[in-house]
């Protein structure tokens, strides 16, 4: 039997539908690692899914003027 290595794609969108920032990881990849690079340079509100917030995240946005 072949194994399949997959992939996840992240995305950030605006309320508008425009893809404004991407990062593309493995399936082994936790989904909160990613959000670091994906918000990177970003100066607006961020709203996520569970699977991205985390206290330590919340704190650091906050801090730098982002809300998770």
């Amino acid at each position: 039997m072949d194994w399949f290595f997959g992939c996840k794609l992240h995305l950030i969108m605006s309320q508008s539908g425009k893809i404004v920032s991407t990062a593309l990881s493995n399936e082994h990849t936790a989904d909160i690692k990613m959000i670091e690079h994906l918000v990177e340079g970003l100066k607006t509100k961020l709203y996520a899914v569970r699977g991205y917030i985390s206290q330590e995240l919340k704190i650091k946005f906050e801090e730098s003027r982002h809300l998770v």
